[in-house]
């Protein structure tokens, strides 16, 4: 895909401040319980969010856990009231696992954005969410206004249970949607080990989107045996329009050796 340079000057709003910090963004506290949300919690005032923007750029840096153990987890991203993008998933259990996605879609000015968190331990400290909203100027992409999560999660920090081909074979094929639910044209993958005491040793996992018997597209997921994840790698999904009625499916090869479960889900745009 070849970006073409936007006209006019571009801006960036963010919640991560100007100066240097160990955890950028904002605290967000996972559930009284694992497996379920905790509180929504402000990520960045409607006074602050001073530009309609055309697109967002998510990110997530795990919670500390006192015990060496994976955990899954997912985040919700609010706009006002509405979510905008629900089951993000964002697994790791100690800092240093980090996420990042963007998603081309306009966000209005003067509206305040929040998140929640669940994950499937508990944990010494909250996870940091930051937030960057890029306006001005002409995006050099198309934009929309809805993300749709597809995948069936089992629980609230966990995605959809997915197969993944170990030791590098051919990806092996779950299927998250028979039909999606409308038209769609921007993709990305969210993936993560999880329901999993510990990882194995470090692997990148594969993992593509397929529309019927269409790949269209590669991101890979990193794990360690610091339990520490990562990815998806590129942050960027794939413009690709697919009309309503699609199959939709997640394609992942494993590197090494597999855990004791996957969990994935797709996120689309229109």
């Amino acid at each position: 895909m070849l970006l073409i340079p936007g006209t006019g000057d571009s801006r960036t709003v963010t919640n991560t401040g100007s100066v240097g910090s160990v955890v950028p963004g904002a605290a967000v506290p996972e559930g009284a319980s694992v497996n379920v949300y905790g509180a929504t919690t402000e990520i960045l005032s409607a006074a602050n969010n001073t530009k309609e923007s055309w697109g967002i750029h998510i990110l997530h840096t795990a919670a500390t856990s006192p015990a060496a153990a994976l955990a899954g987890g997912t985040l919700d991203i609010l706009v006002g009231t509405d979510t905008l993008v629900s089951s993000l998933i964002v697994g790791g259990s100690f800092a240093c696992s980090t996420r990042s996605y963007f998603f081309p879609v306009r966000i209005p000015a003067g509206v305040a954005l929040s998140a929640r968190f669940a994950s499937e331990m508990a944990h010494a400290t909250d996870a940091e969410v930051a937030i960057h909203l890029h306006s001005g100027g002409t995006p050099p992409f198309r934009v929309g206004s809805k993300v749709t999560t597809y995948g069936t999660k089992t629980n609230d920090a966990r995605g959809q249970i997915v197969t993944v081909t170990a030791g590098g074979g051919a990806a092996a094929s779950t299927t998250l949607a028979a039909s999606s639910a409308e038209d769609h044209f921007y993709w990305l993958p969210g993936f993560q080990a999880q329901n999993d005491s510990a990882v194995t040793p470090v692997s990148a996992v594969n993992v593509g989107i397929g529309i019927g018997s269409q790949r269209i597209g590669t991101w890979w997921f990193s794990k360690t045996t610091e339990e520490r994840q990562s990815g998806p790698w590129p942050d960027l999904g794939v413009f690709k329009v697919a009309p309503a009625g699609s199959q939709v499916n997640m394609l992942c090869s494993n590197g090494g050796a597999n855990d004791a479960q996957y969990g994935g889900l797709i996120y689309a745009v229109s």
